[in-house]
């Protein structure tokens, strides 16, 4: 989807951006209860995320459960629709997985 724009799956580059990418989508989605997007980013054998061009990204909050030892190595965003709630922060998956979005930057 974001290459057909021209684009490229977006990467959260600090904890201030991913609570600015976290307001984003509850403003832009607020009758979806938990909206969730793909990410360019990876996750390592080591567990740590990584950005897009393979460089060391930030400490990020995960969700509860996650990072999966044996789950995808592809990130997605999980969102709950009020701030307070601790079900929401990074996960990794496998495609195919109920992440319905992408989240993509220029």
């Amino acid at each position: 989807m974001c290459n057909n724009i021209g684009w490229k799956l977006a990467n959260i580059y600090s904890t201030d951006h991913y609570e600015a990418v976290a307001d984003y989508l509850r403003n832009k989605y607020p009758k979806i209860n938990q909206p969730s997007v793909w990410l360019g980013m990876t996750m390592g054998q080591d567990l740590q995320l990584y950005q897009s061009n393979g460089t060391v990204g930030p400490t990020l909050k995960w969700l509860p459960g996650f990072p999966g030892s044996s789950g995808g190595k592809i990130i997605s965003m999980h969102l709950m629709q009020t701030k307070n709630d601790n079900n929401q922060g990074m996960a990794n998956s496998s495609e195919g997985t109920g992440t319905k979005g992408v989240l993509c930057e220029n």
